[in-house]
């Protein structure tokens, strides 16, 4: 079986997208800290996009704050109809 894996950043890589891009970030990841995060956003070309900071979160904000999590999800999605 023959994997595909990307050959450096997906920052390097994938810049571009056809469709809205959404950002939710913890501001505690140390997984992926908002400031990689940040500096990939800007990089990216999108018909919309948009980054949603988490406080009191870390990598996972739908555990560590689900209503926050599902209210902006919501709003997100009656937002694009």
């Amino acid at each position: 079986m023959k994997y595909n894996v990307l050959s450096q950043s997906i920052g390097d890589e994938i810049t571009e997208y056809a469709l809205p891009a959404y950002f939710m970030v913890g501001a505690s990841d140390y997984t992926t800290p908002y400031e990689l995060v940040s500096e990939y956003y800007d990089s990216v070309k999108a018909p919309h996009k948009e980054i949603l900071y988490f406080n009191n979160s870390a990598h996972f904000p739908f555990f560590e704050e689900p209503e926050k999590f599902c209210k902006e999800m919501k709003g997100l999605l009656l937002n694009e109809n």
